[in-house]
């Protein structure tokens, strides 16, 4: 947020729009606190033993598409947006002694469209023997089935079922269900890259060639003197400090507790503070759009479906659904304060401090159909401090 701040001034300085700008000198390490885990010492519990990621990648229970998906990610040390994107031409099966994956972008699952890589470097990865003999069985049989037809170079290696993209959001849902399946406790997705590191490193991977791969952007002026072709072999060695004999023998699952805790800033006490909502109005909507009851003849009832209410406050603007049974015309009232009822209908806005509730509907039927269907009156119950 302290950037967005800055370059905001930064272009108004820049468009004149005024003369000085105000955070030129601020320091935000002097002014902002440090982020901090919320809870201490949670990382240290977290990652994913060679066992367990043995279990994900190989276990009959997973469905073979995310075993592979599991096997890129533990085995390569790649983000989540950036497995999404990788397509099968990024493959360079010419290489030795390993064949290498080339991303130049990642892609964005929240604003649903391709981006470059977090920090805008290319990334070269050495695929692992276990994960080469996947991608080769993936691709010969595995994709076909999935997908009904044959992959292409432009494909992606593991795509949705409709061939785009995987959504963090989706992949997320999909390996807690996998982990929960195995009997290994709930983690992030994001451990994958933590594991990779961790796993390489504690056989004796060099780090140098390690960060080559998971963090290749240039932090020193000695890195621009860094040739990726001479440097390769050293990052195959880091790869293959895995051990692929490990997919050979019976893993050894050990589970614990979950220990996934999200970060915050250092000093927050309480979380986002509560939003005061208020009803503005009553409305009825159709299939499409929204449309005025008011004049609307009885026996046309049966075409509306939902009723909403509409939430409003200084920082949220929603609609709250409520089914309605399309044999129903329900007329709703709300009682505010002490005995004193607003017929929603009319649609005026409330206001003052007392407190509300949605208590009841009246329900009459249209005579249509052979079965008049009733709205349970406390479907709509709700306090709500207007």
């Amino acid at each position: 947020m302290a950037s967005v701040v800055r370059v905001f001034f930064a272009d108004a300085m820049e468009r004149k729009v005024i003369r000085r700008n105000p955070t030129a000198s601020w320091d935000a390490d002097r002014h902002l606190p440090p982020i901090e885990d919320k809870k201490r010492g949670w990382r240290s519990l977290a990652g994913f033993s060679l066992d367990q990621v043995v279990v994900l990648t190989s276990d009959a229970r997973i469905p073979e598409d995310r075993r592979a998906l599991y096997a890129l990610r533990f085995l390569s040390g790649l983000r989540p947006g950036e497995t999404s994107n990788a397509r099968w031409r990024d493959l360079d099966r010419s290489k030795r002694p390993l064949w290498r994956l080339t991303l130049e972008s990642s892609f964005n699952s929240p604003m649903r469209m391709e981006k470059a890589t977090k920090t805008g470097a290319s990334l070269h990865v050495p695929v692992h023997p276990v994960l080469q003999r996947m991608l080769e069985a993936w691709e010969s049989r595995g994709w076909e089935e999935f997908m009904g037809r044959k992959p292409e170079a432009d494909d992606f290696i593991f795509p949705r079922g409709d061939g785009k993209q995987r959504l963090v959001s989706g992949t997320y849902k999909q390996f807690k269900a996998d982990l929960e399946t195995v009997g290994i406790a709930t983690q992030r997705q994001y451990e994958s890259r933590s594991t990779f590191r961790n796993l390489a490193l504690s056989a004796g991977a060099s780090e140098f060639h390690l960060n080559l791969i998971t963090h290749p952007k240039p932090k020193r002026a000695s890195d621009l003197y860094t040739r990726l072709e001479m440097q390769w072999p050293g990052m195959c060695g880091a790869v293959l400090a895995i051990d692929p004999a490990a997919w050979e023998r019976t893993p050894a699952i050990v589970t614990s507790g979950e220990v996934t805790i999200r970060v915050t800033n250092k000093g927050t006490i309480k979380e986002k503070p509560p939003i005061t909502l208020g009803i503005i109005g009553g409305t009825m909507e159709r299939e499409k759009g929204f449309e005025d009851i008011r004049g609307v003849p009885r026996n046309h009832a049966k075409a509306f479906h939902f009723f909403q209410i509409r939430l409003a406050s200084r920082h949220l603007s929603c609609l709250r659904p409520f089914p309605c049974s399309p044999q129903q015309s329900p007329e709703f009232l709300l009682r505010r304060g002490a005995g004193v009822e607003q017929d929603l209908a009319k649609g005026r806005p409330l206001s003052g401090r007392a407190p509300a509730q949605v208590l009841a509907t009246k329900n009459e039927s249209t005579g249509r159909g052979n079965a008049t269907r009733t709205i349970p009156p406390c479907f709509a119950r709700s306090s709500i401090d207007t």
